[in-house]
């Protein structure tokens, strides 16, 4: 959440983004010559236009300047008000000064990602029959990659290998249910090891997808009595979806081995 705020002070300071620091004067002598010089005076604001955010303070009546009135606009993403901001006199009740203040809000982004390089092997004895070395990798919406493999070099059996938290490892450090809403996988396979009988599957490469849905490449050799290695390296990158601004990029290479030993 970002601020944007604008004050005027009852010494007729003017001050902005919650800052001690005057920002200018509404008056035009020095405050400690017009201590109180806000009891003389009126202020009306009006909302001119606005894309979004929630604005604080009063607007669309007149109030005493002596109160040191404050407008502020909060918001989350990059949001714009334009305010028209009059003031009068107590004895005229005539509008001495008027002006057109803008109030910004610019969304800060953290980005939390930890995608680094990896090789994941999957191997598969097929000394006495045919058999398949599988290995696949998936990127969930929560932040999170799993791996799945050969539960063992004698089994086409899958299973995901995991560490505590129950995933193989993170590509955000601060995994939220929905964090993938925010971001794009982009896969591209920039050296690869071709076998007879292997096969490359899995989601689209080399276009940008939503993480806000698992996405998943696998890597399968199937023979009998085979010996030998095939494999995919894959470049991935993660960009924010909001600005298409890429935050990570990594190697992964899926290996699958067949061991006739």
């Amino acid at each position: 959440m970002t601020t944007a705020t604008y004050s005027l002070q009852n010494d007729g300071r003017l001050i902005t983004n919650n800052s001690n620091v005057v920002s200018g004067q509404w008056w035009s002598l020095s405050p400690e010559e017009t201590a109180n010089i806000g009891n003389l005076y009126q202020v009306m604001v009006t909302v001119t236009s606005t894309d979004g955010g929630t604005l604080s303070g009063t607007f669309g009546e007149w109030v005493n300047l002596s109160t040191s009135p404050e407008w502020s606009l909060d918001s989350e993403d990059t949001n714009a008000t334009v305010i028209l901001v009059q003031i009068r006199d107590l004895f005229s009740l005539e509008v001495q000064q008027s002006a057109s203040i803008t109030l910004n809000t610019i969304a800060v982004i953290v980005d939390v990602i930890a995608l680094t390089d990896a090789t994941l092997q999957a191997t598969r004895n097929t000394d006495n029959d045919e058999g398949t070395a599988t290995q696949s990798i998936t990127f969930t919406t929560s932040g999170f990659f799993q791996e799945r493999h050969n539960v063992s070099d004698v089994s086409d059996t899958l299973t995901s290998y995991a560490d505590v938290s129950g995933h193989a490892g993170e590509w955000a450090t601060d995994g939220a249910v929905d964090i993938g809403d925010d971001y794009e996988i982009f896969a591209t396979v920039i050296a690869s090891e071709v076998r007879s009988g292997d096969n490359f599957s899995g989601d689209t490469e080399d276009s940008w997808l939503s993480l806000s849905s698992e996405r998943s490449w696998t890597l399968t050799y199937t023979g009998e009595f085979q010996f030998g290695t095939s494999s995919r390296t894959l470049t991935i990158s993660i960009r924010r979806s909001s600005d298409q601004v890429v935050v990570a990029t990594a190697d992964i290479e899926l290996i699958a081995f067949l061991d006739a030993s």
